[in-house]
């Protein structure tokens, strides 16, 4: 009698499981499905847009640098700002990789779903984000040969670059009726149950006595 009421719990179990795990489809977990579809265009936005304002405050930097008077003794400085550079480029280059992927992906399965062929050798905005970063980085490299009398050369073509790709990310941002980094006002952020709440009472000022009419 018991082993026939385990028979009877084990078969209703295996009826509540079989239903979810084909909503999952063989073998992919929830999470392998998200990353299967890409992630959400304006997280994604938000890692190039700081990762890009990076970059180009550290070419700044270095534009700054080489207004100065350098010598020998100053190239650590230039090397630290320049390893900051490299870093945020690559940053920025691999988010902007994967939406490019992202979006490649969502265009094939647009265009199944119309029954038309993609556009080959169609090149997109984030391609074109894509290519001024790679641009820059090469630029970048040629930081480690050039002498401190010739880096201004090299700032000047990262420079040329990573002002393209922020002129084409402000183009996609506006596309995806994304907010810029640059134009959120610090302590204007909302911050999660931290809002305002109504003044007590006690908080709020004592009205002044009127003077007695005698007086």
């Amino acid at each position: 009698m018991r082993r026939a009421i385990y028979l009877i719990a084990a078969v209703i179990v295996l009826g509540w499981a079989a239903p979810a795990a084909a909503d999952r489809g063989p073998g992919k977990t929830g999470s392998e499905k998200q990353g299967a579809q890409g992630m959400v265009p304006g997280k994604r936005l938000t890692l190039i847009n700081v990762y890009l304002s990076d970059a180009v405050n550290n070419t700044k930097a270095l534009s700054s640098l080489v207004e100065m008077t350098l010598d020998s003794s100053d190239k650590i400085l230039v090397q630290e700002v320049h390893k900051n550079l490299d870093s945020s480029i690559d940053n920025a280059l691999s988010h902007v990789k994967k939406m490019r992927d992202d979006d490649k992906r969502m265009g094939m399965r647009k265009a199944k779903e119309m029954e038309k062929q993609p556009v080959a050798g169609a090149i997109t905005r984030v391609e074109e984000l894509e290519r001024h970063l790679i641009e820059a980085k090469a630029s970048s490299k040629s930081l480690e040969a050039d002498k401190m009398d010739k880096i201004d050369m090299a700032v000047d073509a990262i420079s040329t670059h990573l002002k393209a790709a922020e002129d084409i990310f402000a183009d996609i941002a506006k596309d995806a009726k994304f907010t810029r980094l640059d134009q959120i006002e610090l302590g204007k952020v909302p911050v999660k149950g931290r809002e305002e709440l109504p003044a007590k009472d006690e908080d709020k000022p004592m009205p002044h006595p009127m003077p007695h009419p005698g007086y």
